[in-house]
């Protein structure tokens, strides 16, 4: 499967003239660290809950330094590099882009981690069964 396939089309993105304040309302309704600014349909980067907590709440967060590089996953990476990338920059969210950086959505680690446990069975009790052979 591969990350286009696993958008969610619950969470809405940041603009630049978003406040802080609308920034961290947002991140507590959605239960997330992380969000992902676009402007016309473009990625700028991500902004964490750290990034806003000291600063002037009521600015916009465009005027805001963010912390963070600029990680997002291609629309045709696999599900196991996007969880890659998430783990390796600790995020609750990953952005997901086209060819032409255009923003297409986000996947949530709760998505995720949902997709893997059903793909590999975890909520089912079983067993496995390794088989070797020498050649």
């Amino acid at each position: 499967m591969i990350a286009k396939e696993l958008i969610s089309q619950t969470i809405d993105s940041l603009r630049t003239s978003d406040t802080g304040e609308e920034t961290i309302a947002m991140m507590s309704i959605y239960h997330v660290k992380h969000l992902p600014i676009v402007n016309n349909e473009q990625f700028l980067g991500m902004i964490s809950e750290e990034d806003i907590l000291d600063k002037n709440m009521n600015e916009a967060i465009g005027s805001y330094r963010l912390s963070m590089l600029k990680p997002y996953a291609h629309q045709n990476d696999h599900l196991f590099e996007v969880m890659k990338l998430m783990a390796e920059n600790k995020l609750t969210v990953i952005p997901v882009v086209d060819n032409s950086n255009k923003y297409l959505g986000l996947i949530t680690q709760e998505d995720l981690i949902a997709f893997f446990a059903i793909s590999f069975s975890f909520a089912e009790s079983g067993s496995i069964l390794v088989i070797e052979t020498d050649k």
